[in-house]
């Protein structure tokens, strides 16, 4: 049964050796993990709780938040300066 990360014990702490049995060594996850698709199951080799372990995950679909903003005729105060503080960061 392949589980999703969460549903495999995975945590933020663990490290991450190696995928499908290549080792991450170097290479930068983040890269690697782009060119899977949803569905797709991998191997994880990590240290969890300070034991090597073995998890198979599968990557589940990904969920995006797209956001719409448009300019008002008369803002608020408080729209304006959220405004500002927006476009400053």
């Amino acid at each position: 049964m392949e589980l999703t990360c969460t549903e495999s014990g995975l945590s933020a702490r663990d490290q991450i050796l190696a995928l499908d049995g290549v080792p991450i060594a170097n290479r930068k996850l983040d890269d690697i993990l782009k060119t899977r698709q949803p569905g797709e199951t991998v191997a994880l080799l990590v240290v969890h709780n300070a034991l090597v372990e073995e998890l198979h995950v599968s990557f589940g679909q990904k969920t995006e938040q797209t956001f719409n903003a448009s300019m008002v005729e008369n803002p608020s105060p408080l729209e304006t300066a959220i405004l500002k503080a927006w476009l400053n960061n």
